[in-house]
């Protein structure tokens, strides 16, 4: 059993992934199914953020992005089901190592494109021409970028229940793959484009295919909005905000709830707020609405402390005790054995010595 701050953290990360894929589900085009294999979401397929959640944790980068992307400081919440497609697990994986990656439409590469400002000396991105692109389904393209040659990727037709005939497999280097409708936001398919980009440069220096012009031009955006910040940027209201602002306070997905028009838009650029939760509600299954907020996701506590009864929740008392801790332990041992002797052991009485052993620590 997991002790109560773990199993309540434990919980609410459940809730957090559920009524993600609740959300995605309505507006995925194929609902929870993988996007590349079409097969169902028994066959385990997982939920795969496109610009990893961790990302979060690199404040430059994040506030670069949020500048240039012409959202509020702070705002910008990777865990938004725009950012969030559904694959089965190996194709997760492989994605991210950086095995292959979503190429987004061209016109939607234009318009991102358009917006830079060209100058003598280089290319930069300006947070007031930032387009409003809005959130809307995108065909989308399967791009290989290494390994992707050792194997084919088989994808199933619409049919509820599959016969023999039902799957197609398709091979490196993939020219004939379907296009792959998602609601994923563009913006978010550019800026992890760009990042396998960079992070893979010698696999994409010799690229001479169908798509080098669209791989440019996600390189040059890419290399804008992941500049530095202007000097000035910290004057600016619409970034920084107001002493008098709150920092949001939610821990979810910053979706924009089209079904209620009253909610105002915290952000004109975010294209993800859902509206305001109210002060001191709990994220549900049922969650629609969040406030922008980077949310900072940490490793799950897993292995011995999960499964060891009662372990998770006394662990820090013991390494802060020290030898002290071990000796309360042998102490419990010694005094319990003496009531049930050593051959009397149960699983009550097992049980009732480990809660000597906290009340002692």
């Amino acid at each position: 059993m997991l002790s109560r701050l773990d199993s309540r953290d434990n919980h609410h990360s459940r809730l957090r992934s559920y009524a993600l894929q609740k959300r995605i589900e309505k507006v995925a085009p194929d609902g929870p199914r993988c996007l590349l294999e079409n097969c169902p979401k028994e066959r385990g397929v997982e939920l795969c953020h496109i610009v990893g959640r961790r990302v979060s944790k690199n404040h430059s980068h994040m506030s670069r992005i949020e500048w240039y992307w012409h959202m509020q400081y702070k705002s910008l919440n990777l865990n938004s089901r725009y950012n969030t497609i559904c694959l089965g697990a190996s194709l997760h994986r492989l994605h991210d190592i950086d095995d292959w990656a979503l190429l987004p439409p061209m016109d939607i590469v234009v318009q991102y494109e358009a917006a830079l400002i060209t100058s003598p000396i280089m290319t930069y991105a300006s947070r007031s021409t930032f387009p409003q692109i809005p959130n809307a389904v995108y065909a989308y393209r399967l791009f290989p970028i290494q390994n992707m040659h050792l194997f084919g990727i088989t994808r199933q037709d619409d049919a509820h229940e599959p016969n023999e005939n039902s799957f197609t497999s398709y091979v490196h280097p993939y020219d004939n793959f379907p296009d792959l409708l998602s609601h994923l936001h563009p913006r978010f398919a550019i800026l992890e484009f760009g990042r396998k980009m960079t992070s893979n440069a010698d696999l994409f220096s010799d690229y001479q295919g169908q798509y080098s012009a669209r791989i440019r031009s996600i390189f040059r955006i890419y290399t804008a909005w992941t500049s530095e910040l202007p000097k000035n940027y910290e004057d600016s209201k619409s970034y920084k905000g107001s002493k008098s602002d709150k920092a949001p306070t939610s821990h979810d997905d910053n979706d924009r709830n089209d079904s209620d028009p009253s909610e105002p838009d915290h952000e004109k650029g975010d294209p993800d707020y859902e509206g305001r939760r109210p002060k001191g509600k709990k994220c549900s299954e049922n969650d629609e609405g969040t406030e922008p907020r980077r949310v900072y996701f940490h490793r799950q506590r897993s292995g011995i402390d999960a499964q060891t009864p009662g372990l998770a929740n006394t662990r820090g008392r013991y390494n802060r005790a020290g030898k002290q801790s071990t000796s309360l332990f042998q102490e419990a041992l010694v005094e319990h054995e003496k009531q049930v002797g050593e051959g009397g052991w149960t699983t009550e009485s097992v049980s009732n010595w480990w809660q000597e052993v906290v009340e002692l620590a």
